[in-house]
């Protein structure tokens, strides 16, 4: 089932560093966490483990109304395009 998953992610989910970005910029940290606990679940769906973890330690953040780190959100955005890029090339 996860392997069928995978393009509708890529797909559905290709704006979501892009639009936690912009949620944290309008400091908008309900929707960015929001975002963040979507990803985190649909990477669970497609079984990408990383990208969970990382979307976990920014979504606990945002769960305290605190401001992820840099370098967490960075994290997440690399391993994010990593898992887009590896899907678009299955």
């Amino acid at each position: 089932m996860a392997i069928e998953l995978r393009p509708d992610f890529a797909q559905a989910h290709h704006s979501a560093m892009i639009d936690i970005n912009d949620a944290l910029e309008k400091h908008d940290i309900s929707t960015a966490h929001r975002l963040a606990h979507t990803l985190k679940g649909v990477a669970g769906l497609i079984r990408e483990y990383t990208l969970i973890d990382l979307a976990q330690v920014v979504e606990t953040a945002l769960s305290k109304s605190e401001y992820p780190l840099d370098e967490d959100l960075q994290a997440l955005e690399a391993e994010f395009y990593y898992v887009l890029n590896k899907i678009t090339n299955e």
